[in-house]
């Protein structure tokens, strides 16, 4: 039928997107598997539409994730500083399904759950100090990678804290253990502007800003915190 000879996929328990795979690729081989199958077993009970379109709603609601998974997983780059603003994206994208049902029960439930999910594990991450100081010293993110201020000041006084520390030659305090209010409410749940009709990728929310940096300043502290 013309088509290209894939690999086959396979499920593997320590990877989710196992399944994301397989799920695609049987609808990219939709055609030519229902032919062959008809002609080979027809006897086998075949997928509904109903049940081919819910496979294809399914896919597009899980590759945000996907695409996340994969940038993540780079072991050739430092992904640290991307956390905080890929797990923002997520919340996004989901919201957006969530305010866009689909008209099929299974996919509903499956956008309920990973917005669930979402809003639990990572309602307090922007008080990871390792992942708000790495973002907040990428010069792609900065504060623009936070959804709450007081967070982003928070790291950065951290931040020139141990810029100041090290300019005097002092040893840099331990960090600091997270803070109680990481169930702070509102981070759940970012607020969109995302025009209608158009699905939100995972950093659409984002534009890139870099601040330009005057001359170093004798103060020290003064000095830190123009630096970060």
């Amino acid at each position: 039928m013309g088509q290209l000879q894939l690999r086959l996929k396979q499920d593997v328990a320590t990877r989710w997107n196992s399944i994301y795979y397989i799920m695609k690729l049987i609808t990219e081989v939709k055609e030519p598997l229902i032919s062959t199958l008809a002609l080979m077993n027809p006897q086998l009970p075949s997928l509904s539409m109903e049940e081919w379109e819910i496979i294809k709603e399914a896919c597009d609601v899980l590759r945000p994730f996907e695409e996340v998974t994969v940038e993540l997983s780079s072991e050739r780059f430092v992904t640290g500083s991307k956390a905080i603003l890929m797990a923002r994206g997520l919340q996004r994208a989901t919201a957006y399904r969530q305010r866009n049902l689909s008209t099929y029960q299974p996919v509903r439930e499956l956008i309920n759950t990973l917005m669930a999910e979402l809003s639990k594990r990572f309602v307090g991450i922007e008080q990871v100090n390792v992942l708000a100081e790495a973002a907040l010293l990428d010069p792609k993110f900065k504060k623009q990678a936070f959804v709450h201020e007081n967070h982003a000041d928070d790291a950065q006084t951290r931040v020139v804290g141990l810029v100041v520390a090290v300019s005097r030659g002092a040893r840099p305090p331990p960090p600091a253990t997270p803070s109680s209010a990481c169930t702070e409410e509102g981070e759940d749940d970012p607020p969109s502007n995302t025009p209608k009709g158009t699905v939100p990728l995972v950093g659409a929310d984002f534009e890139e800003r870099v601040t330009s940096l005057r001359p170093g300043i004798p103060n020290p502290i003064i000095g830190a915190t123009l630096e970060v």
